[in-house]
């Protein structure tokens, strides 16, 4: 089964903002930036008109942040209450669902050992770990009760680099599910993807094809340069960023 899923330029700006609010603003009880974050993807899905018989599509029209996730440096914990609420209140007020979940990677310049950090980022850090696939083989072990057999999911990894560097900004190289995009000196890689489990119970991943006009038009790239500023460190504070005005 192929899978089309494409995100709205409204839905990108949520989940871009509510991600990057949580990798640079100081959090209530927190010593340090870079904390993940985890919210849920919401809109429609449905047969593709290409072939109802072998693909199918998602839209994802919004962005929903999880107020009530535990959020760390390293990880954060969803509470399951929370998705099947907000699934029954944009059923109340639309004709939209909860189609999916979404949480982040933060990566700070200084934690990240490899000298080419942005490949790093390329080729490990816009993956999903060990433990996202074993809480995604849970949630699918789950919904195969419910004659649900596919689970999307994204993931937005985000590095504070040095400097602005837009030149691979796009489709990352043999990845049709990626994009990698810059805000500001900030590396951002968007990633969807939709999952599986095989005759064994085992996950595997389904052919997802990512689409968002405005990352393929680079509609942002100006004013990412221009008008957002960088992130930067605090002065004597390794693990504290901020934002500042150019």
């Amino acid at each position: 089964m192929k899978h089309y899923v494409e995100v709205s330029d409204q839905a990108l700006v949520q989940i871009v903002m509510n991600s990057l609010e949580a990798f640079v603003v100081l959090h209530k009880g927190r010593k340090r930036s870079g904390i993940e974050m985890h919210g849920v993807l919401v809109g429609y899905k449905d047969e593709h008109e290409e072939d109802t018989q072998t693909s199918k599509q998602y839209k994802i029209d919004f962005f929903s942040p999880d107020t009530s996730a535990v959020m760390m440096p390293d990880h954060c914990i969803p509470q399951a209450e929370s998705e099947s609420l907000k699934n029954e209140v944009a059923r109340c007020f639309s004709d939209f669902e909860v189609i999916g979940a979404f949480h982040t990677h933060p990566y700070l310049y200084t934690e990240i050992k490899q000298d080419d950090k942005l490949d790093f980022m390329r080729k490990e850090g816009c993956h999903f770990s060990d433990e996202d696939m074993d809480f995604f083989t849970a949630k699918l072990l789950n919904n195969s009760q419910e004659d649900e057999n596919y689970q999307l999911e994204g993931v937005l990894a985000v590095f504070n680099s040095k400097k602005y560097n837009d030149k691979r900004d796009g489709r990352l190289e043999d990845e049709d599910n990626v994009f990698e995009f810059s805000v500001g000196n900030l590396k951002c890689f968007l990633r969807m993807q939709v999952f599986s489990l095989d005759e064994e119970g085992a996950i595997q991943e389904e052919e997802t094809i990512l689409k968002c006009s405005c990352l393929e038009k680079f509609k942002y790239i100006g004013k990412s340069f221009f008008d957002f500023g960088r992130i930067k460190v605090k002065e004597n504070k390794k693990v504290i960023l901020e934002h500042k005005i150019q």
